[in-house]
Formats: structure tokens, sequence, C-alpha cells
């Protein structure tokens, strides 16, 4: 597990030296929403890898607006 996060973090900081012309010239808050999902990414894949139940972003948000929704 500690192989693949450090693979996957190696990989995250890589995308961000080569991106890191083009996010200089961003504004900051979209610098912080991009630095904010690859950790976010991070945190997801390594609950992936600690537990034996996966998670699936998109049924956390079928729940969330469930109650928004006008039929069932």
């Amino acid at each position: 597990m500690i192989s693949l996060s450090l693979i996957f973090a190696s990989l995250i900081v890589l995308i961000l030296l080569l991106d890191w012309k083009v996010l200089r010239t961003l504004p900051p808050s979209n610098r912080w929403i991009a630095c904010s999902l690859f950790v976010l990414s991070l945190g997801i894949f390594m609950y992936n890898l600690k537990f034996d139940r996966n998670i699936s972003p998109t049924v956390w948000v079928g729940q969330i607006i469930k109650k928004w929704v006008p039929f069932d």
C-alpha cells in the first residue's frame, strides 16, 4: 500500500511540476481548487487501498441530491 501511495503522490507532484507555468498564471482560487482536487483524489485512493469496502463518489452525490429529485 505504501509503495502505491508513494507512486500516486509522486505522479501528482510530477503533474503539478509540469503544469506549474500554467498554474502560476491562474488566479489563486483556481490554484487552490486544483491542488485541493489532487489532495482529495489522493485521499480517496488511499482510503480505497486501506479498507475492503470501496467508495464511489457518484453514489455519495446521488444520495445527497436524492432528496431534491422531483420523481421516485
